[in-house]
């Protein structure tokens, strides 16, 4: 903002400025004409495939001079722009609508068609009468809507239905009928259930996971299949078994029997048992036996009870005690999976002179076959190996796995599908060479290499080759040893060391990634006449990467947006005009596997959701010609499939790729893709198909190493300066097969290379891609399918130095605009709002996250406290519009919530219930109708957030409510603080009680507004009856190690204070901050209030003090320790070093020290209330709003203190002016200025729109 005089005309506002102006200038005063510009359909410019129903449209109105204001709007849309005139326009003209409404004017003509382009614009009126110009016309353009993706089918690569995840979605928890979910009597229980098999059926495969609280033994028609002995919560450990030679011989129907024990407990002991049975038919059909109401009990045993024929009619029927993911078990079960490929059967083996503790250095070669008969019908090949110290695999001379040399790299098994290789040799031998080396290290060095390789056959059969005595090796090799043909025989045979799980390495690796090749999906057309418009809709579960005749299409990345599966599937509309052609046209899409086929293991079961699968995909493109006619191309079995170079990606591990494996030309025409599989036909993902509304993830940035060092031989590490989420362009030249490892990290060790710990994420690695170079030239390459958090990357591998332009960093992340500026003379404050405005987009990915690194999750808390920070210097209209429906797909029956959103079922036992987390859900509505006006939303989740206030209230205990959580990493903790986290709990809920009220009086909802405002009463009586020491003048807590900051800043935020009493809890405030050298002591609960409460009530200095400290706890002591963003945790040992949550000092920067906050619908009103005892000689903000930009900028000079503020159209500030006197201020331009009144050491106006300067000669100094 500039420092410019307002107007001419200065008046000094004296004292009978306290009350209302009686002579207050007419509205419109000084108000040039209008003009309309920056046209906007549901909060978007241009959006292209929308399935809103009723688009609502925004403008921004603009005036010289000031009070001016909207009296009136037209808006016309039309089919084309040269019919947007009052005769012309064919699909809606709105009249004149008197109305200063210009933020969400829903559309209210005749249903829109799909994929259709409409135009609009509009025209307004001033509050004299005069109409401004029609505005540039726009447009918007629709989605399928009802029509949907037609003919199109899902489809991906031929599934492996032996190792398709296992779950317990759709089984439900049951005993015996007079049992509840809370409790049940102790002993045995008989219980039987069965699957009707059609005649005919042909069997793929068949699995079963069982478990029981708290122990049980299962049989499948009367063979004993499964067991659990009795073991203190055995039931959160589920057992499968691969039954499928039952189900084969099974005649008609599968019987399934357990028997289950509830073994003597407390007085409240639950007891339950919960099954899924799946058969999947050679034609891919799942047919599915789960625990439910159908099954049959008997409290006593029978003869031949768990027979197929046993007549089960005199039993009982089961009680249903609840769905799985509910009731006392919650989402608590681990479910193993298929197939895990393990080396159980193998051995470590060397060469002679090896011993298990000890062998030579350097490289060994070995040797291994297996025989497969002729007429072997492959089904599946895997090979799992893993080498001390590192390793190259080759199967049928071809290579297939390569490890290369890292510390403790054997703790990590690769793994490889080479099913296609196992086809090729039916008939012969497989034969497996490798070459691995044990590496110089301390006197006593072990080497070892260990292997298996595992055929499946069609018929279930298996065929195994392991590391083992029969293998040969010799210590240098002639050329084409690795080939089938390769004469062995003079080699030595292999010294035997120890069997897996035995000597130096026990059982120590850890369970490989197990991956399928990321897949290749293609088709061929032809189009017979030019093209005139063409739209590409796809969707896909996890990620899609499209190309039209061999350009990529769109520039976004990681898209779509992630969901819960099983209620939101996100489609994206692509215009694809300009890469189509006449003739010959090829469409061609690479799938990764997201949080949809997530295979790394992680504590929060990201890797068996209910909706777990292999990436699939949908798609249509429609095709219009001149002429009028159409062509349209549909994903279905008329595809063409193949594996592609990425042979694993996990959003937690990374990805590896081998540019060997490339197919130049894939998504061309000219391409030839006879030897490509047909695609297979899947199941659809249960969610409903909805438009991608919100901003895609773009790559938005690329940053060259700022720093290249090499911490030990043949090791370089890139230092970027700066701290990110993303990943890095590789560019090399290298030997074909040469393996570049790059491990990204957010720190350094102390020896100088990349840390990088895995925290919950399970599996040996972490945030690394590997590239294997194909040779013969220069190669540039980056990731696709995950993005790492990261300031440093190890790149380990490459042939030569590391040069400048071997990594660029590559910034990615939802592409969501800057609309916040912020200014002041301190430049710490200036690097604080940098360093959270850089923390809050690397963790945009669709969801706000908490960490782009360790975890990725969308942690209600985190968006809780920073939301309002967050919209000060995002636009996040769109972006949390997605995320609120995220909230209502999570939310389950009962109405809770979960503490992570999206979910694929942790969270709502696992550190839930938490109301400081997820009232989140009524919070952000509120504060989308406050920062964008947005009153749609409110009705839209009404029922939904109801509900879940609904939940919250039936749960309190005593009056209170009741959290996992509370003030979450205050200073000296690792989690959770000391105090008695009900009080914290208490204060959110009421928030969210009175936020709903707001939301309920505005839309209607009246009845339940007053049920809510009478609750949130109660619970700040009983939150004081409890915890309020009135003659101390403080909050405390049973538990509290002293006085605790939080538990008073808290209840002052929010207004639970009662009046005589607010003045001491302030007062005790500041004295334990000064106890502590002006420190803070507060989580990220505290910290969002802290600062904001003690400016609000006369501490502004205080504030400041605490806000400019540079030692221990405060944001200046991450600066001083090189931070460029926010850090989890206040101490250096810190996990994560990009966590907004603490990062909440800016919105105080925003809305205290510059003085700029929006109270309500839209900015329609806000108010300015600088503090000028901030410490500060000058401060400014400015905030492109939804009506335009507001703003406030001061400064001090010559002992004044200047204000100037700027007011969009349509928007009314409440501007509070320092001074001790109201006749020391004037105002320019004075004579439009209405005063009102003197407050708190303020003088209140309140000015429409323009720019306005006011000058105190009397503001306080701190």
């Amino acid at each position: 903002m500039g420092w410019g005089v307002a107007g001419a005309g200065a008046v000094a506002l004296g004292a009978a400025a306290t009350e209302p102006a009686s002579a207050a200038p007419p509205a419109g005063a000084g108000a040039g004409p209008l003009a309309v510009d920056h046209l906007r359909t549901e909060y978007a410019d241009r959006p292209l495939g929308t399935d809103v129903a009723e688009p609502r449209f925004s403008w921004i109105a603009s005036a010289p001079g000031h009070n001016a204001a909207q009296s009136a709007y037209q808006v016309l849309v039309a089919t084309r722009p040269d019919r947007l005139t009052p005769e012309a326009a064919d699909v809606w003209n709105s009249g004149r609508i008197s109305s200063a409404r210009s933020v969400g004017v829903a559309y209210a003509g005749p249903g829109l068609e799909a994929r259709t382009r409409y135009h609009w614009r509009v025209r307004l009126w001033d509050r004299a009468g005069r109409a401004t110009r029609w505005s540039t016309p726009t447009w918007f353009e629709t989605g399928l809507r009802d029509e949907g993706f037609g003919a199109a089918r899902w489809i991906g690569a031929e599934p492996d239905h032996a190792s398709e995840a296992l779950d317990l979605a759709g089984a439900a928890w049951i005993w015996s009928p007079d049992a509840t979910a809370g409790n049940a009597p102790a002993g045995p229980r008989w219980f039987r259930g069965r699957l009707p098999l059609p005649a005919g059926t042909g069997i793929a495969v068949a699995q079963l996971v069982v478990t029981a609280d708290d122990d049980f033994t299962a049989y499948l028609d009367g063979r004993q299949v499964l067991h659990a002995p009795p073991r203190t919560d055995g039931w959160k450990n589920a057992r499968a078994a691969d039954v499928t030679e039952l189900a084969r011989a099974a005649e008609g129907a599968l019987t399934l029997a357990v028997l289950a024990t509830n073994r003597p407990g407390p007085s409240v002991n639950p007891a339950g048992l919960i099954a899924e049975l799946v058969v999947t038919t050679t034609a891919g059909e799942r047919l599915v036996l789960v625990t439910d109401g159908s099954w049959r009990s008997s409290d006593t045993e029978h003869a031949d009870w768990a027979e197929p024929g046993y007549d089960d009619a005199g039993w009982t029927t089961v009680a249903v005690l609840a769905p799985y993911g509910q009731g006392p078990w919650g989402s608590q079960v681990q479910v193993p999976q298929p197939n895990t490929l393990d080396l159980a059967g193998a051995s470590w083996v060397w060469g002679p002179g090896a011993t298990t503790g000890n062998a030579p250095v350097g490289p060994r070669w070995f040797r291994g076959r297996l025989t497969l008969p002729a007429g072997t019908a492959v089904g599946s090949a895997r090979l799992i190996m893993s080498a001390d110290d590192d390793f190259t695999a080759y199967l049928s001379g071809r290579l297939v796995l390569s490890a290369p040399q890292q510390t403790d790299g054997w703790r990590t098994a690769r793994v490889a599908d080479v099913t296609d290789l196992a086809r090729a040799a039916v008939g012969g031998d497989l034969v497996l060479a490798a070459i691995a080396t044990n590496r110089g290290g301390a006197s006593v060095n072990p080497g070892g290499l260990i292997a298996k390789l595992v055929v499946r056959t069609a018929d279930g059969g298996e065929l195994v080759l392991v590391s083992g005595a029969d293998w040969r090796t010799a210590g240098s090799v002639e050329s084409g040893w690795e080939q089938p043909g390769h004469d062995d025989s003079a080699w030595s045979p292999v010294v035997v060391l120890a069997p897996y799980g035995q000597g130096p390495w026990g059982s120590g690796i850890e369970p490989p990634v197990e991956e399928r090749p990321a897949p290749l999906l293609r088709r061929m057309f032809r189009l017979d006449k030019p093209v005139n418009r063409a739209r590409l809709y796809v969707a896909s579960v996890a990620y899609q990467v499209p190309h039209l005749n061999g350009e990529p299409v769109g520039t976004a990345v990681l898209d779509p947006g992630f969901t819960d599966y099983d209620d939101t599937v996100l489609y994206v509309t692509h215009d694809v005009t300009r890469l189509l052609v006449q003739g010959r046209n090829a469409l061609g899409v690479e799938l990764g596997r997201g949080f949809y086929g997530m295979t790394t293991r992680n504590v929060w079961r990201w890797h068996q959701p209910p909706w777990h699968g292999e990436p699939r995909l949908l798609a249509r493109l429609v095709v219009e010609h001149p002429d009028g006619s159409r062509t349209e191309v549909v994903s279905d079995d008329g595809w063409r499939v193949t594996t592609g170079p990425t042979l694993s990606n996990s959003l937690y591990a990374g990805e590896t790729y081998d540019a060997r494996r490339e197919r130049p030309g894939w998504a061309t025409a000219r391409y030839d893709d006879t030897d490509w599989d047909r695609a297979s036909v899947l199941d659809a993902p249960a969610g409903t198909l909805r438009a991608q509304e919100h901003e895609p993830i773009r790559v938005v940035e690329s940053v060259a190493p700022a720093r290249l060092s090499s911490p030990r031989a043949g090791v370089w590490v890139a230092d970027f300066g700066r701290t990110t989420a993303g990943w890095v362009r590789l560019r090399v030249t290298a030997p074909a097969g040469t393996t570049i490892r790059l491990q990204y990290g957010e720190k350094l060790r102390d020896d100088g290379t990349v840390e990088a710990s895995t925290g919950h994420v399970q599996g040996g690695r972490f945030q690394v891609d590997e590239y294997v170079a194909r040779g013969g030239g220069e190669e540039v390459w980056e990731p696709r399918f995950s993005y790492k958090g990261f300031r440093y990357v190890q790149l380990d591998g490459l042939p030569g130095a590391a040069r400048t332009g071997t990594v660029t960093m590559r910034v990615v992340h939802s592409d969501v605009r800057d609309v916040g500026e912020f200014r002041c003379s301190e430049p710490l404050f200036e690097q604080f709002e940098r360093m959270m405005r850089r923390t809050v987009r690397n963790n945009l990915h669709g969801i706000p996250t908490d960490t782009p690194m360790y975890e990725k999750n969308g942690w209600t808390g985190d968006a809780q406290v920073a939301a309002a920070t967050m919209a000060g210097q995002l636009d996040l209209s769109r972006f949390f519009t997605k995320w609120l429906g995220d909230l209502r797909d999570a939310q389950i029956a009962s109405g809770q919530v979960p503490v992570i959103v999206p979910s694929g079922g942790w969270g709502y036992q696992e550190l839930a219930p938490a109301p400081e987390w997820t009232t989140v859900y009524p919070y952000l509505l509120r504060e989308m109708h406050r920062w964008y006006g947005d009153d749609r939303l409110p009705r839209q989740h009404w029922p939904a957030v109801t509900d879940y206030l609904e939940w919250e209230l039936g749960r309190l205990d005593d009056g209170l409510a009741v959290t996992a959580l509370g003030d979450y990493l205050s200073p000296g903790t690792g989690g959770n603080p000391p105090e008695d986290t009900r009080l914290t709990a208490t204060a959110y809920l009421h928030r969210a009680l009175v936020a709903t009220a707001e939301l309920g009086e505005l839309i209607g909802q009246d009845a339940q507004a007053t049920r809510f405002r009478t609750a949130a009463a109660g619970l700040r009586d009983r939150l004081n009856e409890t915890f309020l020491d009135r003659e101390r003048g403080l909050y405390r807590t049973d538990r509290d190690p002293g006085y605790r900051q939080t538990s008073n800043a808290v209840p002052l935020a929010f207004g639970l204070v009662p009046d005589d009493l607010v003045q001491a809890v302030v007062e005790n405030l500041v004295a334990d901050i000064r106890d502590r050298g002006w420190h803070l002591n507060t989580g990220c609960l505290g910290t969002s209030v802290l600062l904001p409460v003690l400016t609000a009530h006369g501490h502004a200095d205080v504030a400041a003090r605490v806000a400019s400290q540079r030692t221990y706890p405060s944001w200046g002591y991450w600066v001083e320790n090189d931070a460029d963003t926010m850090w989890e945790m206040w101490p250096t040992s810190t996990r994560s070093r990009q966590h907004y949550f603490h990062g909440t000092v800016v919105q105080w920067l925003y809305e205290h020290v510059a003085g700029l906050r929006p109270v309500a619908d839209g900015w329609a009103r806000f108010v300015v209330r600088p503090d000028a005892r901030a410490q500060l000689s000058s401060a400014s903000v400015a905030v492109d709003t939804v009506r335009g930009r507001a703003g406030a900028a001061w400064r001090r000079r010559d002992g004044r203190f200047e204000l100037t503020v700027q007011v969009p159209v349509g928007a009314t500030a409440e501007v509070h002016v320092p001074t001790a006197r109201a006749g020391d201020v004037e105002a320019s331009p004075g004579g439009l200025v209405p005063a009102r009144r003197m407050a708190d050491g303020y003088l209140v106006h309140t000015v429409g729109s323009g720019s306005w300067r006011f000058v105190s000669s009397s503001a306080p100094i701190a």
